[in-house]
Protein backbone atom coordinates (compact mmCIF):
# COMPACT_ATOMS: atom_id res chain seq x y z
CA UNK A 1 0.00 0.00 0.00
CA UNK A 2 2.75 2.41 0.97
CA UNK A 3 4.14 1.48 -2.11
CA UNK A 4 1.16 2.39 -4.12
CA UNK A 5 1.31 5.98 -2.32
CA UNK A 6 4.91 6.94 -3.58
CA UNK A 7 3.67 6.20 -6.98
CA UNK A 8 0.37 8.13 -6.74
CA UNK A 9 2.36 10.94 -5.71
CA UNK A 10 5.01 10.74 -8.02
CA UNK A 11 2.16 10.90 -10.83
CA UNK A 12 0.58 13.61 -9.29
CA UNK A 13 3.49 15.63 -9.33
CA UNK A 14 3.40 14.98 -12.95
CA UNK A 15 -0.07 16.48 -13.21
CA UNK A 16 0.99 19.48 -11.89
CA UNK A 17 4.27 19.84 -14.53
CA UNK A 18 2.05 19.22 -17.69
CA UNK A 19 -0.81 21.51 -16.36
CA UNK A 20 2.20 24.14 -15.33
CA UNK A 21 2.98 24.13 -19.24
CA UNK A 22 -0.54 24.02 -20.48
CA UNK A 23 -0.24 20.08 -21.59
CA UNK A 24 -3.59 19.34 -19.86
CA UNK A 25 -4.09 16.15 -21.61
CA UNK A 26 -1.26 14.52 -20.65
CA UNK A 27 -2.64 15.47 -16.77
CA UNK A 28 -6.23 14.54 -17.59
CA UNK A 29 -4.84 11.17 -18.86
CA UNK A 30 -2.28 10.27 -15.26
CA UNK A 31 -5.00 12.29 -13.38
CA UNK A 32 -7.79 9.10 -14.93
CA UNK A 33 -4.66 6.56 -13.85
CA UNK A 34 -3.91 7.65 -10.64
CA UNK A 35 -8.09 7.27 -10.27
CA UNK A 36 -8.39 3.93 -11.58
CA UNK A 37 -5.76 2.80 -8.93
CA UNK A 38 -7.06 4.90 -6.18
CA UNK A 39 -10.44 6.25 -6.70
CA UNK A 40 -10.56 7.79 -2.98
CA UNK A 41 -7.14 10.50 -4.15
CA UNK A 42 -9.05 13.66 -3.48
CA UNK A 43 -6.40 15.71 -5.04
CA UNK A 44 -6.47 14.18 -7.98
CA UNK A 45 -10.57 14.93 -8.21
CA UNK A 46 -9.94 18.63 -7.36
CA UNK A 47 -7.39 18.68 -10.36
CA UNK A 48 -10.04 16.99 -12.54
CA UNK A 49 -12.65 19.63 -11.24
CA UNK A 50 -10.52 22.09 -11.88
CA UNK A 51 -9.77 21.43 -15.26
CA UNK A 52 -13.75 20.42 -16.14
CA UNK A 53 -14.29 24.49 -14.57
CA UNK A 54 -11.69 26.08 -16.40
CA UNK A 55 -10.81 24.65 -19.17
CA UNK A 56 -13.88 22.95 -20.59
CA UNK A 57 -16.73 24.67 -18.89
CA UNK A 58 -18.14 21.29 -17.61
CA UNK A 59 -19.49 22.62 -14.45
CA UNK A 60 -21.53 19.69 -13.62
CA UNK A 61 -18.64 17.31 -13.58
CA UNK A 62 -16.37 20.17 -12.23
CA UNK A 63 -18.50 20.12 -9.11
CA UNK A 64 -18.75 16.34 -9.37
CA UNK A 65 -15.29 16.18 -8.89
CA UNK A 66 -14.69 18.92 -6.32
CA UNK A 67 -17.50 17.57 -4.15
CA UNK A 68 -15.42 13.80 -4.43
CA UNK A 69 -12.07 15.77 -3.53
CA UNK A 70 -14.08 17.21 -0.09
CA UNK A 71 -15.27 13.48 0.64
CA UNK A 72 -11.79 12.25 0.16
CA UNK A 73 -9.58 14.89 1.49
CA UNK A 74 -11.88 16.97 3.55
CA UNK A 75 -8.66 18.90 4.89
CA UNK A 76 -7.46 19.97 1.51
CA UNK A 77 -7.85 23.57 1.38
CA UNK A 78 -7.52 24.31 -2.77
CA UNK A 79 -10.80 21.97 -3.45
CA UNK A 80 -12.81 24.41 -1.11
CA UNK A 81 -11.23 27.29 -2.75
CA UNK A 82 -12.13 25.91 -6.33
CA UNK A 83 -14.99 24.63 -5.57
CA UNK A 84 -16.14 28.52 -3.81
CA UNK A 85 -15.14 29.88 -7.27
CA UNK A 86 -17.57 27.61 -8.92
CA UNK A 87 -20.42 28.44 -6.61
CA UNK A 88 -19.97 31.99 -7.08
CA UNK A 89 -19.64 31.68 -10.98
CA UNK A 90 -22.52 29.90 -11.09
CA UNK A 91 -24.32 32.49 -8.78
CA UNK A 92 -25.58 29.68 -6.70
CA UNK A 93 -25.96 31.99 -3.60
CA UNK A 94 -27.21 30.01 -1.33
CA UNK A 95 -24.89 27.20 -1.65
CA UNK A 96 -22.05 29.47 -1.49
CA UNK A 97 -22.90 30.61 1.41
CA UNK A 98 -23.15 27.56 3.02
CA UNK A 99 -19.94 26.35 0.89
CA UNK A 100 -18.19 29.65 2.80
CA UNK A 101 -19.36 29.04 6.48
CA UNK A 102 -17.24 25.61 6.54
CA UNK A 103 -14.65 26.92 4.19
CA UNK A 104 -13.94 29.21 6.56
CA UNK A 105 -12.89 26.94 9.10
CA UNK A 106 -10.79 24.51 7.23
CA UNK A 107 -6.99 25.04 7.62
CA UNK A 108 -5.11 26.40 4.79
CA UNK A 109 -8.20 28.45 3.10
CA UNK A 110 -7.32 32.13 2.29
CA UNK A 111 -9.72 33.83 4.47
CA UNK A 112 -9.67 37.43 2.35
CA UNK A 113 -10.18 35.77 -0.90
CA UNK A 114 -13.15 33.42 0.61
CA UNK A 115 -14.67 37.00 2.29
CA UNK A 116 -13.92 38.82 -1.63
CA UNK A 117 -16.29 35.63 -3.15
CA UNK A 118 -18.57 35.96 -0.83
CA UNK A 119 -18.68 40.17 -1.07
CA UNK A 120 -18.94 39.73 -4.89
CA UNK A 121 -21.98 36.80 -4.28
CA UNK A 122 -23.45 39.41 -1.49
CA UNK A 123 -23.17 42.45 -4.05
CA UNK A 124 -24.46 40.75 -7.36
CA UNK A 125 -27.48 39.64 -5.59
CA UNK A 126 -28.16 43.05 -4.34
CA UNK A 127 -27.39 42.67 -0.19
CA UNK A 128 -25.32 45.54 -0.32
CA UNK A 129 -25.36 45.76 3.21
CA UNK A 130 -23.85 42.22 3.85
CA UNK A 131 -21.50 42.73 0.71
CA UNK A 132 -19.75 45.57 2.50
CA UNK A 133 -19.38 43.51 5.84
CA UNK A 134 -17.95 40.44 3.80
CA UNK A 135 -15.36 43.18 2.26
CA UNK A 136 -14.69 44.19 5.37
CA UNK A 137 -13.81 41.20 6.64
CA UNK A 138 -11.32 40.24 3.25
CA UNK A 139 -9.43 43.45 4.54
CA UNK A 140 -8.99 42.27 8.06
CA UNK A 141 -7.22 39.16 6.82
CA UNK A 142 -5.80 40.69 4.06
CA UNK A 143 -1.70 41.04 3.63
CA UNK A 144 -1.14 41.99 0.20
CA UNK A 145 -1.44 45.88 -0.67
CA UNK A 146 -2.70 44.79 -4.40
CA UNK A 147 -5.45 43.04 -2.82
CA UNK A 148 -6.35 45.09 -0.24
CA UNK A 149 -6.25 48.11 -2.90
CA UNK A 150 -8.72 45.41 -4.96
CA UNK A 151 -11.30 45.25 -1.94
CA UNK A 152 -11.56 48.99 -1.14
CA UNK A 153 -12.27 49.71 -5.03
CA UNK A 154 -14.91 46.48 -4.04
CA UNK A 155 -16.15 48.20 -1.12
CA UNK A 156 -16.18 51.60 -2.71
CA UNK A 157 -18.29 50.38 -5.80
CA UNK A 158 -20.96 49.02 -3.23
CA UNK A 159 -21.17 52.37 -1.54
CA UNK A 160 -21.58 53.97 -5.19
CA UNK A 161 -24.45 51.28 -5.88
CA UNK A 162 -25.98 52.00 -2.49
CA UNK A 163 -26.10 56.17 -3.60
CA UNK A 164 -27.07 55.42 -6.96
CA UNK A 165 -30.32 53.27 -5.91
CA UNK A 166 -31.16 55.24 -3.22
CA UNK A 167 -31.38 58.52 -5.74
CA UNK A 168 -33.05 56.53 -7.87
CA UNK A 169 -36.06 55.90 -5.63
CA UNK A 170 -35.89 59.21 -4.50
CA UNK A 171 -36.84 60.14 -8.59
CA UNK A 172 -39.00 57.18 -9.39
Amino acid sequence: MKENHFWIEELFLKVDDFYSKGEFAEGKKILEEILESEPGYGRAHNHLGWLYYVKFDDFERAEYHYKLAIKFANDYPGTYMNLTYLLNYLNRYGELKKHVDVALNIDGTVKSVLYNELGKAHEINGFYAEASKAYKAAIRFSLNKDEMATLNENLLRVKNKVNLFERKFMFF
